[in-house]
């Protein structure tokens, strides 16, 4: 027990120190806003800073510079910053601290507690099919490559990087449990954000029932537990119309430069954020319109957010010859331009239902009780079947008006591209805000009292409370408690991550100059010490075996080129494009180069001789 108290305290202060950095990176742009709470100004500035560090480490990454000692003195940089701002606002600090009741200090120490229930997920090794197939491979990649590389063998190649180059800092500051921490405070920003809009409206109570909603989505926990990056673009995106908002209220300019800047972040981060994108700029032009800015201000922001968001594009056209590869495949050059990546994205958009008008106004009714429909993932709570209240409130209520209309442009465009519920998360935040605004406005005309209205908040706040407590055990595994060392994590993973057993036997006897070709199990890219080759990979389809020999003669070959010392296959189902029948032990893939020399269950795997 001591050991496991000492390894989360190391990663809390690692964790810590990261919160810092960014705290103090982003002081240096935020110095001069006039932000309206104390929360409010922490939350935009480590959302702002955890956004430069992504971008300074692309930097780093571009000029080859990616080593760990650089990323940790960049670390300490940032840290003698933000210990210099507190310092200096050292008696602001006590002011408040001394300012807080009884009351409120109950509320913040209950707070950290279920902030340590919210948080203790993320302590155990990443077991989720994206994070462990694609993004920290290149995270890891990145760091031990000290460049931002294009990695062919896994599903996707090469992405927007600012979300993977925050999981860099993590691995390279501790370890791949710090990167999905990371995570993990980009979804608790979220909430603080929808907390101080409360703060700013003085209505702290709704705020704070608002902001636990958000946190008792199932599918919300999740993503913000793993190394995914669908929080990332979410908080980038939601803080950056939020900032958007406090402009159009104040009509302070840095508002909308914090603004632009956020959302060139979203954009950073994955492709959806180019929406929020191109949303800022059309808000932009209206506020000119308005007279809310001038022109100079108007280009200020527009040349900022593109000068944060370009280079993670220029970079992908680099390799790929197209800016928004896997989509517009057309525009793509060589291998980039296959047609299964063409099919795949076919695929990927025909998820979820038809694209009819009835199906996008019974879009509530799908999302709380037939989540099935967009692929199976944690999902929604049911209570936002309630949201089309707001559409209807919404006509006679302006605050509620902003959120549903950010929400439904979101929802549109995503019913329209890809159905995915996880590429729905960005309008998530929202989509409780307009309910909760809709049920305020209700709310002030049924009852006089402020006293009743805060009772209500309060109330909704501990069930929603009580609903977040029942998503988080559901990411509890068991009673077992967290691996903290080598031994354990190994013997974690055995228990709970579907072939990770021939993982174990090819890591055992394998070298780090060797690599493994994977067929099926795209999940264990990332536990792999050789280099890997994942069927899966949208580069790879082109060449993929027949299992029949000596029709894959061309392909072993092809294999041997690329020092292919292994070959692991996962065969239970029935994976695209092949049949592995587990329970007729006459048929297995032949291949005379490579030899059988480990099965189970699960796997087969083969080695060159």
């Amino acid at each position: 027990m001591i050991e496991l108290i000492v390894w989360v305290i190391l990663h809390l202060l690692a964790l810590g120190l990261m919160v810092l950095a960014a705290f103090g990176a982003g002081c240096l742009p935020l110095r001069r806003i006039d932000f309206h709470s104390a929360l409010e100004r922490a939350t935009f500035t480590v959302a702002l800073g955890f956004g430069l560090y992504g971008l300074a480490l692309f930097l780093l990454g571009l000029a080859g510079a990616l080593y760990r000692e650089v990323i940790l003195a960049l670390t300490a940089a940032g840290d003698l910053y933000g210990l210099i701002f507190l310092a200096r606002h050292r008696e602001h600090i006590k002011s408040n601290l001394r300012s807080l009741t009884l009351a409120k200090s109950f509320l913040i120490l209950a707070g950290l507690g279920c902030w340590m229930f919210v948080l203790w997920p993320t302590l155990y090794p990443s077991t989720d099919w994206d994070a462990t197939s694609n993004h920290l491979v290149l995270a890891r990649d990145y760091l031990s490559t000290h460049r931002i590389i294009s990695h062919e063998g896994i599903p996707q190649p090469v992405l927007p990087a600012l979300n993977h180059l925050l999981f860099t800092w993590g691995i390279a500051v501790k370890d791949d449990i710090s990167a999905q921490m990371i995570e993990h405070v980009l979804m608790m920003l979220i909430a603080l954000g929808i907390y101080s809009l409360g703060q700013r409206r003085n209505r702290a109570a709704w705020g704070l029932a608002a902001g636990v909603f958000w946190l008792a989505h199932p599918l919300v926990l999740w993503l913000g537990q793993s190394a995914y990056v669908d929080i990332g673009v979410t908080a980038f995106a939601f803080l950056g119309v939020l900032a958007l908002r406090n402009f159009f209220e104040s009509r302070e300019s840095g508002w909308w430069l914090i603004a632009m800047s956020l959302m060139g972040m979203a954009a950073g981060v994955k492709m959806p954020g180019l929406f929020f994108l191109a949303a800022g700029a059309i808000m932009g032009l209206w506020a000119l319109a308005k007279s809310l800015i001038s022109w100079k201000e108007l280009i200020r922001g527009g040349a900022l957010a593109f000068l944060i968001a370009a280079p993670f594009y220029a970079l992908i056209a680099y390799h790929a010859g197209n800016p928004f590869w896997p989509v517009l495949t057309q525009m793509s050059q060589g291998v980039w331009a296959e047609p299964p990546i063409a099919q795949f994205n076919n695929w990927i958009s025909n998820v979820g239902v038809a694209k009819t008008p009835v199906n996008f106004l019974l879009l509530p009714f799908y999302l709380a009780f037939e989540l099935e429909r967009f692929l199976p993932e944690p999902r929604i709570c049911r209570l936002i079947v309630f949201w089309p209240l707001a559409w209807i409130i919404s006509i006679r209520d302006r605050e509620a008006r902003w959120w549903t209309l950010w929400a439904l442009s979101f929802m549109a465009f995503w019913f329209l591209t890809s159905q995915q519920v996880r590429l729905l998360l960005p309008a998530l935040p929202f989509m409780i805000l307009a309910l909760y605004e809709s049920a305020r406005y209700i709310a002030e005309k049924i009852f006089k009292s402020v006293a009743i209205r805060r009772a209500i908040w309060i109330i909704a706040a501990a069930c929603a409370l009580i609903l977040t407590a029942r998503a988080g055990l559901n990411l509890l595994r068991g009673s077992r408690l967290p691996p903290t060392n080598e031994t354990a994590r190994d013997a974690f993973l055995m228990k709970f991550y579907g072939g990770y057993a021939g993982v174990r036997y090819i890591n055992e006897r394998s070298t780090k100059d060797e690599a493994v070709y994977v067929i099926n199990g795209s999940w264990l890219n990332y536990y792999f010490k050789p280099g890997v080759i994942d069927s899966m990979g949208l580069v790879q389809r082109t060449h993929w075996p027949s299992y029949r020999w000596p029709d894959d003669g061309d392909w072993v070959k092809r294999l041997e080129s690329k020092g292919v010392a292994w070959i692991l296959v996962f065969y239970p189902g029935y994976p695209l494009g092949m049949k592995i029948y587990k329970d007729d032990p006459a048929w297995k893939p032949h291949w005379p180069p490579y030899e059988l020399v480990y099965q189970d269950t699960q796997v087969w795997v083969f080695r060159h001789p």
